[in-house]
């Protein structure tokens, strides 16, 4: 998953970039949509991204680049994204 997030990033970097837009870039292209989801839901959660209600069903995402800290029993970016 650190992939997925790895390419998300990348592509926000220099834009905000609703959710249907990013499942059309090549590098997310192969993805299924409920993993991208499931990966910028957990980057919106740690704070490295911030969400932008745009439409009823999508969002803009745009890349804050400074994470929220954890509290001291939690990793600060989920397991599940680091594998």
């Amino acid at each position: 998953m650190s992939d997925i997030t790895d390419d998300i990033l990348a592509e926000l970097l220099p834009r905000a970039l609703t959710a249907s837009e990013l499942l059309r870039r090549p590098r997310l292209a192969h993805v299924p949509a409920h993993i991208v989801h499931d990966a910028l839901d957990a980057l919106v959660d740690v704070g490295v991204l911030v969400a932008l209600p745009i439409e009823r069903n999508d969002s803009g995402y745009l890349v804050t680049g400074i994470p929220l800290p954890a509290p001291a029993d939690e990793p600060a970016i989920p397991a599940f994204l680091l594998k």
